[in-house]
Formats: structure tokens, C-alpha cells, sequence
């Protein structure tokens, strides 16, 4: 590999860093083969990318029918089916007003949309929202690509540009309806409206910015550090920055104040109590702790999958400004999550736009054979991952959608998921009267009613909680579970007439709860 040479090169647009005028290395031994590879960017059809990265992640869409985390249902899709036609249960934390109602309010008013145009069947509600995430993405796509075009010129931006597309985890999570997903679209569109050259008297990228915390309160983290280097550069005219800051964010947050109001029925600055629920009593650590350094052991590592090499070795090539601006925001965000006992590696999607620009850069310098190599490795993972693994949780919803009445009228059928809490999607996967029953599992909130985990209770001893739950009421026509619960509580069903409906896998890598299959038992007689 050639030793990287100071300067740009007289037809490569100039990378400045405000304050220094520090430019970033060009990274290139061949003038000759440098400026043909500029001329032939210059005259590539660059007004085609935005449609064509459109289509990529309408195919990303629909690649990917495995099931992640529970939120990307139960906290938007079945909360935009409450809003919109009056059935979906709404969990604890919409009981206790710690989230915001804006992005469940956009995916209601796309279904009341559908219900106008008599095209709310179960499949256009489950899709229709995954296609709006797929325009959020490529607008996100299109926009880490003009900012590394800016910031490190066009031939490593096609670079990042592969690096993002082919990224596993972002192919994994970006059409995803989870407010994750969400973050990180509007902080890859907020990206290249930062001041990193030129004006510094505007604040564009205030508004995407303002959006996201509005949407999840995290959404600030990665922004401290850029949004004080914006009002330290401004020097003297800082206060005007500040100004710019009000501009947006107070009528976003007025706007939010009143949604949520409509929504809760009462005053509530749902934000205040996103913190106060996460971080003042850490009730995330009801749903699982971690150590401290889990990000940085494990977190960051699987999150970037084969690219770790690649971002780092981008890092180093990198110069001390850029460097440091692409750094900090990442190292602050993990410290802060490191801090909070509960941890998940969705919370670390916003982050992988600033170490892609770091990937591409190093995956241009890479021999080519190991840059395709990493590509390719990623592209097995984002297959795999979107495709196989975890996906039974949404195929058994199609088979309960089988048991759905024709017309308006009820079902004689009902449903026990005996699976571990949220697992599977409910009414928004298949949008008809149907009566379906989970195992609630809300943390121990002192002022709620009925404060129960039956999850914790089923687990102890299934046999005897469904002896003792059904001991005077009436027995679902169908039930729900994973494989490994089969052996425990295979007597009982079939005592009780149920026979096995059908079986879908799920994983390879089964565990205590989950296993490989999810089935689907039907009372054939009852006793």
C-alpha cells in the first residue's frame, strides 16, 4: 500500500475545517489515475442516486421479516392501530405517559389514509408503514453521502456510500418501525446541513435535530458535542446560535406539548418522563442489566460486525480535526449509555453514520480484494439476519390471521400467547375483532393497578398457572408457544383436546424461552 500524501488535488473540491483551514489528505500515489476517476464522477448521472438508493431500500423493505426488539410493534404500529380504529393494546408505558405520541400519530393518520381508499387489509398495514421507513432511509443514505462528499470528497464518499448500504446492521434496522430507526434517519439528514464550512450563521440541521428528541429524548447525545462546537465557533455571536436553537426547538416542543396532550388527556412533558423512568429510576433494568463496558465488549463490536477493522484503520488515516469531530459524539453517547444499567444494541444505530464516513475511507485504501471481502461479509449477515433468524414470532401471525371472521362480525376463535412477554406483534398484524390474550409483564410501578408480571408467574410453574388461571373460566380455542414449552405443558393441552396446528422456525439459536419453533395449538374438542 502506498504511504498517504499531504494535499488536495487541483480538481477535488476543498474540505475545510472552520477554524484551522485544515484540509484533509487526498490518500492517493497515482495523479494520473486520481483525476480520471474525478472526471468520471463528475460526468456519472449523480441526479439517478436518490431514486436508485429509493428502490435499494424499498428492496431492504421487504428482505426483512424477522422481528428484533418488541418496540418496533407494541410502541408504534399497535398504538397507531389504537388511535386509528379504536383496537390495540397500549402497554405500561403509554399508561404512565413516557412516550411521545408523534410518530404513532403519523403512522395512524397513513392507516386512516388506507381506510379512506378501502385499502386497510392486514398486509397493507403491516408494509405501508416499513415503505414510509424505506423513503426515511434513503433520504438518510443520501445524505451520509453528501456529507462525506463535502467533508472527504467524491471518490471516498462512494466508498461510504457502499460502506452504509451494505452495512448489516443498518440494513437490519433501518426499515424497521421502531423510533430508533426513526433517530437515525433524521440525524443522517441533519448531517449535512451542519456548519462544518462555510455560513455559521444558520441552523438547518436544527430542525431534523429538534425532531428527533422530540421523538426519543436520546436523540441529543451525539448533538452535544457539535452543537457546542457551532456556538464556540460563533464566538461573540454565540447568543445568536442560541437563537437559532430557540427557533426551532420551541414551537417543536410546543407541538409535541400539545399532541401529547390530546393524546394522554392531560399536561405531560412525556420527555421529562422518558428520563425520569430511564435514568432517575432505571426501570429499564426490569427488562435486563448489563456491564458497564458491554458496549465496548460487546455492543460496538457486533454492531459494526466485519467493518470493525475498517473503521478504526479509517479512523487513524484520518486527520486530528475530523478525527475528533467524527469521534466525540460517538465516545460521548456510549459513556452516557454506559452509565444506565439497561442496554440494547438498537441504542447504538444513530452512531454508525459517523463511523461509516471513517469505513469508507479506509475500505478505498484497503486492497480491494479485502475491501469486497468485508462488503460481501456484511451482505451474508443482513441476509441472514433479515431473513431466518427470529423470524417465526411474524409467520405465526399469519396463521392467526387465518382465524379472522369474514366481514365485521366476531370470531368465535380466541387466542393465548403463552410466549415470553411482547414477543409477537397483536392487532396491528391482523386487524380484526378477534379475542387474543398475552402474558403482561409491567415493571413494579408502585401506583399502577393491577400491577402484575404474569410472564414472571407463567415461567415458575406453566402447568400450574394454567391449571389455576383456567380453573373457572373457559379455555382459549387456540394457544401459542415456543417449542421448549411443549414437553412442560404438552399433558395439559392434550388433555384438553389441542392438537398441533402448525409449527413455524424461528431461530437457530434457541434459548430458555425462545426456542427454534413457534407452534400454534388448536382445541379440537372440549372437555
Amino acid at each position: 500500500m502506498a504511504r498517504p500524501r499531504q494535499g488536495n488535488a487541483p480538481n477535488e473540491s476543498e474540505s475545510v475545517w472552520h477554524n484551522d483551514e485544515e484540509r484533509i489528505d487526498d490518500l492517493d500515489n497515482e495523479g494520473k489515475l486520481k483525476a480520471d476517476e474525478d472526471e468520471m464522477l463528475t460526468r456519472s448521472p449523480i441526479y439517478l442516486l436518490p431514486a436508485g438508493l429509493f428502490l435499494l431500500r424499498l428492496c431492504n423493505c421487504f428482505l426483512v421479516q424477522s422481528s428484533f426488539v418488541p418496540d418496533e410493534y407494541w410502541q408504534s404500529l399497535e398504538v397507531a392501530h389504537h388511535l386509528a380504529f379504536g383496537s390495540g393494546h397500549l402497554t405500561w408505558e403509554w399508561q404512565v405517559g413516557i412516550r411521545g405520541s408523534l410518530y404513532p400519530i403519523a403512522i395512524a393518520a397513513l392507516y386512516r389514509i388506507l381506510a379512506l381508499l378501502h385499502l386497510d387489509s392486514a398486509l397493507m398495514l403491516i408494509w405501508a408503514p416499513r415503505v414510509f421507513q424505506a423513503a426515511l432511509a434513503a433520504a438518510a443514505d443520501w445524505s451520509v453521502y453528501q456529507t462525506a462528499r463535502n467533508l472527504i470528497g467524491p471518490r471516498d464518499a462512494s466508498w461510504v456510500l457502499a460502506a452504509q448500504l451494505s452495512s448489516w446492521f443498518t440494513w437490519y434496522c433501518a426499515t424497521r418501525t421502531l423510533a430508533n430507526s426513526v433517530e437515525w434517519a433524521l440525524l443522517c439528514v441533519a448531517l449535512p446541513l451542519y456548519p462544518w464550512k462555510g455560513s455559521l450563521r444558520h441552523g438547518r440541521y436544527c430542525f431534523p435535530v429538534v425532531l428527533a428528541i422530540l421523538i426519543r429524548p436520546t436523540a441529543i447525545l451525539p448533538w452535544i458535542p457539535l452543537i457546542f462546537r457551532h456556538l464556540w465557533l460563533l464566538g461573540r455571536h454565540w447568543m445568536d446560535g442560541l437563537g437559532l436553537f430557540l427557533l426551532y426547538g420551541l414551537p417543536g416542543f410546543l407541538v409535541s406539548l400539545l399532541v401529547d396532550r390530546m393524546f394522554y388527556g392531560q399536561w405531560v412533558v412525556v420527555q421529562l418522563s422518558f428520563l425520569g423512568f430511564n435514568v432517575g429510576q432505571d426501570l429499564g433494568s426490569f427488562y435486563g442489566t448489563h456491564p458497564w463496558h458491554w458496549y465496548l465488549s460487546q455492543g460496538v463490536p457486533i454492531v459494526l460486525g466485519p467493518f470493525l477493522p475498517a473503521v478504526l484503520f479509517g479512523l487513524s488515516l484520518l486527520p486530528a480535526s475530523p478525527k475528533r469531530l467524527l469521534c466525540t459524539p460517538v465516545c460521548i453517547t456510549i459513556l452516557a449509555y454506559s452509565c444506565v444499567s439497561h442496554k440494547e444494541f438498537r441504542f447504538l444505530f444513530p452512531l454508525l453514520p459517523f463511523c461509516m464516513i471513517a469505513c469508507g475511507r479506509a475500505l478505498r485504501w484497503f486492497p480491494r480484494g479485502l475491501s469486497i471481502l468485508l462488503l460481501i461479509g456484511n451482505v451474508a449477515l443482513a441476509v441472514y439476519t433479515g431473513l431466518i433468524h427470529q423470524r417465526g414470532v411474524l409467520d405465526v401471525m399469519s396463521t392467526i390471521r387465518g382465524l379472522c371472521p369474514l366481514g365485521a362480525s366476531s370470531s368465535a376463535s380466541s387466542v393465548l400467547f403463552l410466549t415470553p412477554c411482547h414477543a409477537t406483534p397483536f392487532y396491528s398484524h391482523i386487524h380484526c375483532p378477534l379475542s387474543m390474550r398475552f402474558l403482561e409483564c409491567p415493571p413494579p410501578l408502585l401506583y399502577m393497578k393491577d400491577n402484575r408480571d404474569e410472564a414472571a408467574e407463567f415461567y415458575v410453574d406453566p402447568k400450574s398457572w394454567l391449571e389455576h388461571e383456567f380453573q373457572s373460566s373457559s379455555l382459549p380455542t387456540h394457544v401459542v408457544l415456543f417449542n421448549t414449552l411443549e414437553e412442560v405443558i404438552g399433558d395439559f393441552l392434550t388433555q384438553r383436546g389441542y392438537s398441533l396446528l402448525r409449527c413455524h422456525f424461528h431461530t437457530h439459536f434457541p434459548e430458555a424461552r425462545t426456542g427454534s419453533h413457534i407452534c400454534v395449538y388448536e382445541q379440537q374438542f372440549k372437555t
